[in-house]
Order: structure tokens, then sequence, then C-alpha cells
């Protein structure tokens, strides 16, 4: 078995930044999965965490 057999597709991914905050809530960005730093949303409430929850939301559906 060679080794790209045994690696699953993850598809391609994109690390959530603020600057992207605006793309991704007004279009549908062209991205399997988006990687996030947890420290930088283990906060209560704000709007960071609001931007993740919505992320989340989008890419259930």
């Amino acid at each position: 078995m060679t080794r790209s057999a045994e690696i699953p597709r993850l598809g391609h991914g994109l690390g959530l930044r603020t600057v992207h905050y605006s793309d991704v809530l007004d279009g549908e960005p062209r991205v399997d999965w988006f990687e996030v730093i947890s420290e930088n949303y283990m906060i209560p409430g704000g709007r960071p965490l609001w931007i993740l929850e919505q992320v989340r939301a989008r890419s259930r559906s």
C-alpha cells in the first residue's frame, strides 16, 4: 500500500483570521474547513466568539 492511499483526503483548509471575517460571512468561501486557534475564542461572548458561531453554523448546512 502506498503512503497516499493511507492518508484520507481532508479537503482544503484555511486559518480563520480576523482579516477573513467579512469575506467568510458575506459569501461562500471555497474551502472545506477552517483552522482556529482555540485561545482566541476562549472568552465569554464578544465578536470573535459570535463570528466563530456563525462560521460553524454555516459549515453545517
